[in-house]
């Protein structure tokens, strides 16, 4: 992706003048809600097409051949929903009957290997309807595996998840990206782990960080502190450092903040993080 920008009617800018260079594994896009996280999967996945600047993936330029790319893309969106009334199995079946349409013992096998994959075999009569919202995810991301693509794209809902269920399917999509390129999109900065390929930080359509997640977290070691202060020095604190979180904690606040030196007494230096990384971002880039 190089130079992309995409603007709407109302005037919204949602990206702005974006270049990534993505690698095979797991990359977590992470970003408050209108970062543009949405945009970009659809626009790598040749589901809009930029204002401005290209796609390509390997020597397949979307912003040209937009059809042949969506052939090697598999695109979760957010409100992506299979009708509640089908059984799972028999949900998965149609799908797969789009792929592998002339033999029906392949198609049956890879459709049992797809709800074993994802954890659904034992639930394979339960209608869609009857899905959990995690369990829902997993079915779509097993439609979406059942054509082997080459760049998997998850625009993730967590909101709707729990952190158990989050985690859950954290554990699948690792899983399934050690052959191809995943993106993982969320805002849910709290859950998402540093065993990732890349992580691209967005806000406000512009890219804020983008790079491997164990280089981003050794850029803050030493230099997040930690310290638990009474809750009218809040202010205080928060005027006078960048505060990175807050947590109230019985009578006192714990209070995380950057500095590339101890900020005062009573502050400690702790193990950052993603959620610093992020946290910081944010608050310079505002």
């Amino acid at each position: 992706m190089n130079r992309v920008t995409k603007g709407y009617a109302d005037g919204t800018r949602a990206l702005d003048d974006v270049s990534l260079s993505l690698v095979r594994g797991l990359t977590y896009v992470l970003g408050p809600t209108g970062a543009g996280k949405s945009t970009l999967l659809n626009i790598i996945g040749a589901r809009e097409r930029p204002d401005q600047g290209t796609v390509c993936f390997g020597d397949t330029d979307g912003t040209v051949s937009p059809a042949l790319l969506r052939k090697l893309a598999a695109y979760v969106p957010t409100d992506s929903r299979v009708p509640p009334p089908v059984p799972v199995q028999v949900a998965l079946e149609h799908f797969a009957a789009l792929h592998e349409p002339f033999i029906p013992r392949l198609r049956r096998a890879r459709v049992e290997a797809q709800l074993r994959l994802v954890d659904l075999w034992d639930a394979r009569s339960l209608r869609v309807g009857e899905l959990t919202p995690a369990m829902q995810w997993r079915l779509m991301v097993a439609i979406a595996l059942l054509d082997s693509p080459q760049l998997l794209l998850l625009d993730v809902p967590s909101h709707e998840l729990d952190a158990a269920e989050f985690l859950a399917l954290l554990d699948l999509v690792e899983h399934t990206a050690d052959h191809r390129i995943v993106i993982l999109a969320t805002s849910n900065a709290h859950l998402i782990r540093d065993r990732c390929a890349q992580i691209v930080l967005l806000a406000r359509g512009r890219v804020l960080r983008d790079g491997a997640a164990d280089r981003c977290i050794d850029e803050f070691r030493g230099r997040v502190w930690e310290a638990h202060i009474t809750p009218d020095a809040v202010p205080y604190m928060t005027h006078r450092h960048c505060v990175l979180s807050t947590q109230r904690v019985g009578d006192s606040v714990t209070l995380v903040v950057f500095a590339d030196e101890q900020p005062g007494a009573g502050f400690v230096a702790i193990e950052p993080d993603l959620t610093h990384v992020y946290g910081y971002d944010l608050t310079v880039s505002t």
